[in-house]
């Protein structure tokens, strides 16, 4: 079996899973470990990042009820590839799992763990910027 066949089964196996998880837990679209890069600590810290209908959320531990921080999905002008919008590298080496997502006030960078992870990020975060252009605010 080719090695593309295999990580695209590996794709929706872990895709399937993922929403199976997401639904029978908090109703995320998205849920998992990111690193991300600080605003004014450029460090890079890793964090529990939850996405759902309106709001992605990042949390120092998994089972923390307070979150670091929250970006309103009506506020993303822009999610893409970290190489497309010049991050190609975390603590000096380099790594193409990064993403970047673009808001009107602020640029925030993201690394997920694998390439596989960062595509999910940024297709679900697509997702929910199209689901809110068709529906319109909610409110």
């Amino acid at each position: 079996m080719s090695t593309v066949l295999v990580k695209v089964k590996q794709f929706w196996k872990r895709m399937n899973r993922t929403v199976e998880e997401t639904s029978e837990t908090n109703g995320a679209s998205m849920e998992g470990w990111l690193y991300k890069r600080g605003e004014v600590k450029t460090n890079w810290t890793r964090r529990w990042c939850t996405l759902h209908r309106d709001e992605m959320k990042y949390y120092k531990k998994k089972d923390s009820f307070n979150p670091q921080g929250e970006i309103l999905v009506e506020q993303i002008v822009e999610v893409k590839s970290g190489r497309a919008g010049g991050l190609t590298e975390m603590n000096g080496e380099e790594n193409d799992n990064g993403f970047v997502l673009t808001t009107s006030d602020r640029t925030f960078f993201f690394m997920a763990d694998s390439n596989v992870d960062k595509f999910e990020w940024i297709q679900s975060i697509g997702d929910e910027l199209i689901r809110r252009k068709m529906e319109g605010p909610q409110g």
